[in-house]
């Protein structure tokens, strides 16, 4: 017949034999409370291990604030919104801002055109002839758009026989990049296109003959 303490040192030799199967009562503790019981998580198939870093990963995702992801997501749109600057009315209401960005004009409203009108400048009853001499070189270059009228007929001269634009050397619709220019000249032109012709004239000697006012 086991005493008393014989059972309690029984007891205590076979908890130390049964350490990783389950917790042995407290002798403070009544024998029949059940000891709490370690809170365990099982690890799934699918559930990340913290240890590695791919676990580590989506632990820091998790933590991250909503106001940063809602941040990173309205990033875009404001790029966007930095592009077209738009400038409010300063007050008092009168006053325009002191910038303001291109803006389209509204529909139904289309661009003011520039207005203009032919003007006769010169009437010569007998044509070019002893008045203006046909320029080979200013020709070929009307030709290839490198010297020509600014609008073609804004000026012109009446002939018998055809209607001249007409274009002066101090740069009255006159479009001359490579400055050929000369002097106290009218430029007389037949055709602004690949036919282009130019005749060169002294102004002092046309001066009979206009009629421009």
């Amino acid at each position: 017949m086991r005493s008393p303490r014989g059972e309690e040192a029984g007891g205590l030799t076979g908890c130390a034999g049964m350490v990783r199967q389950r917790p042995c009562p407290s002798r403070s503790s009544p024998r029949n409370s059940r000891p709490p019981s370690p809170v365990s998580v099982p690890a799934g198939p699918g559930s990340p291990d913290r240890g590695t870093d791919a676990g580590m990963a989506m632990v820091f995702a998790a933590m991250i604030r909503p106001a940063t992801l809602l941040t990173i997501l309205l990033l875009p749109a404001a790029a966007g919104a930095q592009e077209v600057l738009r400038t409010d009315r300063t007050g008092p209401g009168h006053l325009r801002p002191p910038f303001r960005a291109y803006e389209p004009p509204p529909p139904g409203h289309e661009p003011r055109l520039r207005r203009t009108e032919s003007r006769a400048v010169y009437r010569l009853p007998q044509g070019l002839d002893g008045f203006a001499t046909l320029d080979q070189t200013l020709s070929h270059l009307c030709q290839r758009g490198a010297f020509l009228q600014k609008i073609d007929g804004l000026y012109w001269a009446a002939t018998p026989d055809y209607r001249y634009g007409v274009a002066f050397s101090g740069g009255a619709n006159l479009i001359d990049p490579q400055n050929r220019r000369q002097s106290g000249k009218v430029y007389f032109f037949r055709d602004q296109d690949s036919r282009c012709r130019v005749w060169i004239g002294d102004q002092a000697k046309l001066m009979p003959h206009y009629i421009g006012g």
